[in-house]
């Protein structure tokens, strides 16, 4: 969930990219039990992140690179 104000700035940068004719690919990464500094899980946070960056490249951002 993102904070009221995080979801006014990212449509103000959503637009801004639209008006310079960019494209804002966006994808979540969720955990079963998140939190800003959890110190003891943050290495099963980044393996989780980096499963869904590759799902996304191979889902998403791979077939745009090639086209």
């Amino acid at each position: 969930m993102i904070p009221v104000s995080g979801k006014q700035l990212l449509q103000y940068q959503l637009r801004l990219a639209a008006m310079h004719g960019k494209k804002v690919l966006i994808t979540e990464t969720e955990h079963d039990r998140p939190a800003l500094f959890s110190g003891k899980q943050m290495p099963d946070f980044y393996d989780v992140g980096q499963e869904q960056a590759q799902r996304f490249y191979d889902t998403v951002l791979k077939s745009l690179i090639q086209a």
